[in-house]
C-alpha cells in the first residue's frame, strides 16, 4: 500500500512541496524485504526528514533498520517499535511493516532513545527529553514510543515533563506484540542501529503547519461517583474510606471468585474499567491486579489520592465511534488547513473488544473524516497524549495525531 499527501506553501513557485506525508506497507515473510518495500513506498524517492516504522515481526530488527537505511540514505532519522497489529488505512496487518515518512522543508525532526537505566523510567524520560533540542518551528510535538511490557510508564512521562514542561504536546504509544509477551523499540540517528528493551524512543517533530491531537475511548460513567480516598501511585487501597476491592466488586455485584484466576480476572477487569475524572473527560484505568488479602487493587497507571472515579460502561456502537471521535478532535486542531496525514495510536484491548468487524467499522469511520489523507498507525499496550499539564498516560483509548 502506498499513500502520499503533499501541501505546498501558499504562493510558493516551486515543484517541491513545503511538507509531505507518505506511507507504505510491506507484508512479505522477511522483515528486511518488508521494511524495504514499506520505506520505498513511503518515500517514493524523496528525501525524508523522518521515517517511523511499526511492525508486528518479533525479531530481525537490525535487518529491518539496515534495509530501510539502504532506501532512505545516510543521516535520515529512523525509529519505530513492535506492535499488536498495524493500521494500514483500510484494515489491520499482522506480520508486516508499516512505514511513515515526513519530508519537505516545512518539516524537521530529531530522535533519541534510552533504555531503562538504574534510576528507572523517570530517568529515561528525562534523558530522552534532554537529548532533543527544540526545533524553532511554530508547531512541535514530541512523539514517544515506549515499552508496553515495562510498568510505571507514567514515570517516563514525568521525566519528560520535568525537562520540557507543558510547552510541547506529547503523543505516542507503548510497543507490544501479537502474543502480548514482549516488546521492542529501535532507532538509528545515523550512527548505527540500536535495539532497546525498557525505556523509549522519541522524535521531536517541528512543522511549519499545524498539528492536532485527539483523545477518545467510547466509554461513559455508570452509577454513582466514587472518591479514591487512599492511594499510593497506582495502588488503590480505599474507595470512599472502604477497602477498595470490596467497593469495586460490590458495585459490580460479584464476589472474590472472579479474582481467583488471573486470566479470567484480566478479561473481567477490561470489561469494567475505572474512569478517573479529568478536565475534558475521564481517563480510563484498568484494574490489573486484585490483592485478596489487603483488599486493595492496582491499576495500569497512576491515580491521585482524592480523585473522583466511576465504573465505566460502553456499548458496541459507542466503542466503535471512539476512533472517529479522537480523529475528529485531531482534525479540528488543524483549523482550516487540510490534513496531510493522520497517525492513529489505538489500544490492543479495544482491538480485542471490537473484533475484526468492529475494527473495520472504526477505521472506516475515521477514513470518512480524513478523506484522501493517509491514515495509518498501530495497536498498542498503552497510549500517550498530553496537550496540557504533566499527565498523559492512557489505556483502552484511541489517540490521534493529525498533520496539517
Amino acid at each position: 500500500m502506498t499513500s502520499t499527501s503533499e501541501l505546498a506553501a501558499p504562493g510558493a513557485r516551486t515543484e517541491a512541496p513545503a511538507r509531505w506525508f507518505g506511507t507504505g506497507h510491506g507484508d512479505t515473510g522477511d522483515i528486511g524485504t518488508a521494511g524495504s518495500q514499506a520505506a520505498s513506498a513511503a518515500t517514493a524517492g524523496r528525501e525524508a526528514s523522518l521515517v517511523v516504522l511499526f511492525t508486528s515481526f518479533d525479531e530481525g530488527f537490525d535487518r529491518l533498520l539496515a534495509s530501510v537505511r539502504e532506501v532512505v540514505g545516510p543521516g535520515v532519522p529512523i525509529l519505530g517499535c513492535t506492535t499488536c497489529g498495524e493500521i494500514t488505512g483500510e484494515d489491520v496487518s499482522e506480520g508486516g511493516v508499516m512505514a511513515v515518512a515526513l519530508g519537505g522543508p516545512g518539516f524537521s525532526a530529531t530522535i533519541a532513545g534510552a533504555g531503562q537505566p538504574s534510576g528507572g523510567q523517570r530517568d529515561a524520560g528525562g534523558a530522552i527529553a534532554r537529548a532533543l533540542p527544540r526545533s524553532g518551528r511554530p508547531h512541535e510535538v514530541l512523539m514517544i514510543l515506549a515499552d508496553g511490557m515495562v510498568g510505571s510508564q507514567h514515570e517516563l512521562l514525568r521525566g519528560v515533563y520535568s525537562t520540557v514542561g507543558a510547552r510541547v504536546p506529547l503523543v505516542g504509544a507503548c510497543a507490544g506484540s501479537l502474543n502480548f509477551r514482549d516488546a521492542h523499540h529501535f532507532y538509528d540517528d545515523g550512527s548505527g542501529p540500536r535495539i532497546l528493551h525498557g525505556g523509549a524512543v522519541a522524535a521531536l517533530i517541528g512543522s511549519d503547519g499545524p498539528l492536532g491531537v485527539g483523545v477518545a475511548h467510547g466509554w461513559r460513567p455508570g452509577g454513582e461517583p466514587m472518591n479514591l480516598t487512599e492511594v499510593a501511585d497506582s495502588w488503590i487501597q480505599t474507595i470512599d474510606h472502604q477497602p477498595a476491592l470490596d467497593v469495586y466488586l460490590g458495585r459490580l455485584g460479584v464476589d472474590d471468585s472472579v479474582a481467583f484466576d488471573p486470566g479470567a480476572f484480566f478479561v473481567f477487569a477490561h470489561a469494567h474499567p475505572l474512569g478517573i475524572s479529568r478536565r475534558g473527560g475521564e481517563d480510563i484505568r484498568v484494574v490489573n491486579l486484585a490483592d485478596l488479602r489487603s483488599r486493595s487493587m492496582t491499576v495500569a497507571s497512576d491515580v491521585q489520592q482524592g480523585a473522583v472515579a466511576w465504573l465505566m460502561e460502553t456499548d458496541p456502537d459507542a466503542l466503535t465511534t471512539g476512533g472517529a471521535d479522537s480523529c475528529g478532535q485531531a482534525l479540528a486542531g488543524l483549523g482550516d488547513v487540510a490534513p496531510l496525514g493522520v497517525l492513529s495510536f489505538d489500544c490492543s484491548a479495544r482491538k480485542l473488544q471490537l473484533g475484526p468487524d468492529g475494527v473495520r467499522r472504526e477505521i472506516a469511520g475515521m477514513r470518512a473524516l480524513t478523506g484522501a489523507a493517509p491514515l495509518v498507525g498501530f495497536y498498542s499496550m498503552g497510549e500517550i497524549a498530553r496537550t496540557r499539564g504533566m499527565r498523559g498516560m492512557h489505556h483502552m483509548t484511541s489517540v490521534t495525531l493529525a498533520f496539517g
